[in-house]
C-alpha cells in the first residue's frame, strides 16, 4: 500500500513536499514467542528511535482487532518483515503507522488462511499515525496539504487521512480541483483503523 511521505531528496522550494512510498508486510511463518514479530527493514532518521519502535503500536493495533474479530486465531502469532520501497532512504515520523496496521491485519488473516480476508487496493494511499488501540492520530499539520498534493499528482484514487484532519485535506483538494478539474481524488477520514474494514 502506498503511504504519503517526505521525498527521499527534499526540494529546496518546499520543505514539506511529499511523495508516495510503497510498504508491504511479508509473513514468513509462525512466531516463536507469544507475540507477533514483525521486523522493520528500514533505517530510522534520528538516534532516539529504532526500527522496532516503528512497528510496536501498529502491530499491537492490528493484533487487537484480530483478537476482537477473529478470536479463533487470537493465540496464533506470526513472524515477518515490514518492507519499505526505497530502502536506501531514511524513515522519519509516524504517518506510515496506519498503513502498517492495515497491512498487518490483512497479512495475519491471509497467513492463517482465514475464510474472510481483506486486501488494500494499490489505488488507496494512506497517511496517519495510530495508537495501540487502533485510534488514528493526526499527522504533522504542516505536512498534510502537501501529502494531499503528493497523492493528487499520482495514480491513487483514494487517500485515507485522520478524521480530525479531513477538513484540511478536503480544502487542499478543492483548491487543486479548481486548477485541474479532470483529476479526481476521494479523501476518506477515519477515526479508527476498524473503519477501513468495517
Amino acid at each position: 500500500v502506498p503511504v504519503v511521505e517526505h521525498p527521499f531528496v527534499k526540494s529546496p522550494a518546499d520543505e514539506y513536499e511529499s511523495c508516495l512510498r510503497r510498504i508491504r508486510i511479508e509473513v514468513l511463518g509462525e512466531s516463536s514467542s507469544a507475540k507477533d514479530e514483525i521486523h522493520a527493514d528500514v533505517s530510522v532518521f534520528g538516534a532516539e528511535t529504532n526500527a522496532a519502535e516503528i512497528v510496536a503500536a501498529p502491530i499491537t493495533a492490528a493484533r487487537n482487532l484480530i483478537n476482537e474479530k477473529h478470536s479463533d486465531i487470537a493465540k496464533r502469532f506470526v513472524a515477518g518483515h515490514l518492507l519499505f520501497e526505497g530502502d536506501h532512504a531514511l524513515h522519519e515520523g509516524c504517518s506510515a503507522n496506519l498503513g502498517i496496521a492495515l497491512l498487518a491485519y490483512c497479512a495475519i488473516l491471509r497467513s492463517t488462511l482465514q475464510r474472510e480476508q481483506y486486501r488494500i487496493l494499490p489505488t488507496v494511499a494512506v497517511s496517519g499515525a495510530i495508537d495501540d488501540k487502533g485510534n488514528v492520530q493526526p499527522v504533522e499539520a504542516a505536512t498534510l496539504p502537501n501529502k494531499v498534493r503528493g497523492a493528487f499528482f499520482s495514480w491513487v484514487e483514494f487517500l485515507i487521512v485522520p478524521k480530525q484532519q479531513l477538513a484540511i485535506a478536503e480544502e487542499t483538494l478543492r483548491s487543486l480541483a479548481e486548477k485541474f478539474p479532470h483529476r479526481t481524488l476521494t479523501i476518506i477520514g477515519v477515526g479508527n483503523m476498524r473503519e477501513v474494514f468495517f
